[in-house]
C-alpha cells in the first residue's frame, strides 16, 4: 500500500477488485488456511475460492492479532 501512495499507481492494477486479488494471488500464492478462513468469513461480496498456488516471491503473509 505504501508503494501505491507514493507512486500514485496501483502495484497490481486490475479491472476490478477480484482481478486485483487474482493478480496478487498469482505472485504471493494461496494464503495459509487460517488466514483464508478469516478472509472468507469477513467477505460480504466476494468469493475467495482460488485454486491453490505456490508462492513465487519471498513475501510473507502474517496474521494480524
Amino acid at each position: 500500500m505504501f508503494f501505491e501512495i507514493v507512486s500514485l499507481f496501483p502495484l497490481f492494477p486490475g479491472t476490478n477488485e477480484l482481478d486485483q486479488i487474482q493478480k496478487i494471488h498469482n505472485i504471493i500464492g494461496t494464503p495459509p488456511p487460517d488466514l483464508l478462513a478469516k478472509m472468507k468469513q469477513r467477505s460480504q461480496h466476494m468469493d475467495f475460492n482460488f485454486p491453490p498456488k505456490v508462492r513465487r516471491c519471498r513475501l510473507t503473509l502474517s496474521n494480524p492479532p
